[in-house]
């Protein structure tokens, strides 16, 4: 998670801090860059909250069930939050507080080693505001993906809560545990793999076509070779017999 000014040191047995620190009282900002999904509402009433929206994906090297486990058994999460004092749950319906308080909220919904759907939001954020985050986990063969999404975020505080999450939630768990994080994807990375994967299909593909052709010389080559020797053969009888001939 990114800082802004100093770190908020957590008391406890935890010796590293590791706390996310709220921004002082965002100013709006002019727009939402281009990792957020949604465009900000419009003007709102007074007492009303402008938001966005955020989505990232996630792939870290570890089995769909360790990834749920870790995200909500609370020993496991006052060891990568570093703090004794963070309380979580696997139940619906219980709250949660990590980071001393700088991150609160509740759990809405579970399917267990699948999906976590969270209220969530910072201490920074206005009074009473909540945003709603979305963890579906898919298991692949070798990996897990997490398939994030983050909605009403107060405009103004996408980018510390896009870091936030980064460097506080995925690296930390990622440093603790050993999870390798193999690929953070935004749509732009997705493409640009996609293009990548592309262009080595098609040089696997060339060099089969190389391959294909240096066999069918390979080929051409041993057949050259036995008919040069037949030849020789014909020759030589041919020689032998006008000399016996002679004699």
């Amino acid at each position: 998670m990114d800082v802004h000014g100093k770190d908020v040191q957590i008391e406890g047995e935890m010796s590293k801090p590791s706390t996310p620190v709220p921004t002082p009282t965002p100013s709006p900002a002019p727009g939402v860059k281009a990792a957020a999904s949604a465009a900000s509402s419009p003007a709102a009433a007074p007492g009303t909250v402008n938001t966005t929206t955020l989505e990232d994906t996630v792939e870290l090297q570890a089995s769909a069930h360790d990834i749920y486990d870790v995200l909500l058994n609370q020993v496991k999460v006052q060891i990568w939050t570093r703090s004794n004092k963070s309380t979580i749950e696997a139940k619906v319906g219980t709250k949660f507080s990590l980071f001393g308080d700088s991150v609160t909220g509740e759990i809405k919904e579970l399917v267990e080693d699948k999906k976590i759907v969270q209220s969530w939001r910072l201490s920074s954020w206005p009074a009473g505001h909540y945003s709603t985050v979305t963890m579906e986990i898919t298991q692949n063969t070798n990996s897990t993906v997490i398939k994030f999404k983050q909605e009403g975020v107060p405009v103004g505080e996408q980018d510390i809560t896009r870091q936030n999450w980064s460097n506080y939630y995925w690296a930390e768990i990622k440093r603790t545990f050993g999870y390798v994080g193999l690929v953070t994807t935004t749509t732009m990375s997705n493409d640009a793999t996609t293009v990548s994967k592309s262009q080595s299909d098609k040089k696997q593909k060339r060099r089969r076509r190389t391959d294909k052709k240096t066999k069918i010389a390979g080929g051409s080559g041993a057949g050259a070779g036995v008919y040069t020797g037949a030849g020789l053969a014909v020759l030589t009888a041919f020689a032998l017999g006008f000399w016996f001939s002679k004699k």
